[in-house]
């Protein structure tokens, strides 16, 4: 619901103190799943209390990403909500970032001009990098 991305309940809890702060990005360090432990360093108990009650976050199915532990099983993840995510991402940044990341996504003309200049001859100078081997550096 649209007074959903104003209320400050609901701002108060999906937010970390730190980003309250405006000390980390939207997606730093708690991503939209991850393990358990990482919730819990930066969230209160009561906030994720909050968020379960609310259905904006919830309990995550491991499926075998790269990224999980092979010992950790359900339960021991929590992720965001697909709503979730939308009010953590309106409340963790700024409405200038929000506009120019979500809304209109104008960091993407920056990699259409780059495309552009390429196939016009132009040379910069991380394409020098492209196709390295790591083990030569």
């Amino acid at each position: 619901m649209i007074k959903d991305y104003f209320n400050k309940e609901i701002w108060r809890n999906i937010t970390n103190d730190n980003e309250k702060k405006h000390k980390y990005s939207v997606m730093a360090p708690v991503d939209w799943r991850g393990p358990k432990e990482r919730y819990e360093e930066f969230y209160t108990k009561e906030q994720l209390d909050y968020l379960f009650s609310h259905g904006l976050i919830q309990e995550y199915t491991p499926t075998g990403a790269s990224w999980e532990r092979p010992w950790m099983k359900k339960g021991d993840y929590y992720e965001f909500t697909d709503y979730g995510k939308k009010l953590r991402t309106w409340y963790a940044s700024s409405l200038k970032d929000y506009l120019y990341y979500n809304v209109f996504q104008l960091w993407r003309i920056k990699y259409w001009w780059q495309n552009l200049m390429i196939k016009c001859g132009k040379h910069y100078t991380w394409q020098e990098y492209e196709g390295l081997d790591i083990s030569q550096i």
